[in-house]
C-alpha cells in the first residue's frame, strides 16, 4: 500500500491528474471502475477519501499535493493499478459536489475504517 501511496503522490507531483466536480454516487463509482477495469493493463482501481488517506498514513511530511487538493475541495482520489503494482495512467481526483454523502459510497469506503478501497477484476 504504502508502494502505490508513492506512486500516486509522484505521479501528482508529475501534473498527472484528471480532475471531476460530480455528485459522487455509488452508481458513478460502479460505472467509473468498470470502465477502468476493462483497459487492457489494468488489473485493480483504488479509491481513496483523501482526508482518510491524509489521516491514515504515515509519510505526512510529502503529502502536501493531497493537502493543497483538499484545501482546493477535491474528496476523492481514483487510479488505476497494473498488473505489477504500479500506477497505470492518470489519477483522477474527484470534487464531491452533492449536497449529502450517498450512503452506498460511505459503506463501500469505510468497510475497513480507511476511507479506501482496491477493486480488483
Amino acid at each position: 500500500m504504502l508502494t502505490l501511496l508513492a506512486g500516486i503522490i509522484g505521479l501528482i507531483a508529475l501534473g498527472c491528474l484528471v480532475a471531476y466536480g460530480i455528485a459522487l454516487t455509488i452508481k458513478w463509482l460502479r460505472n467509473k471502475i468498470t470502465e477502468k477495469l476493462a483497459k487492457r493493463n489494468v488489473k485493480k482501481v483504488a479509491v481513496a477519501d483523501l482526508v482518510e488517506l491524509i489521516n491514515e498514513c504515515p509519510n505526512t511530511s510529502s503529502l502536501k499535493e493531497l493537502d493543497d487538493l483538499v484545501d482546493k475541495g477535491y474528496t476523492h482520489m481514483m487510479a488505476d493499478v497494473g498488473y505489477d503494482g504500479s500506477i497505470v495512467g492518470d489519477i483522477e481526483v474527484i470534487k464531491d459536489e452533492s449536497d449529502s454523502i450517498d450512503r452506498d459510497v460511505k459503506e463501500l469506503l469505510n468497510r475497513t475504517k480507511q476511507g479506501m478501497v482496491v477493486v480488483e477484476e
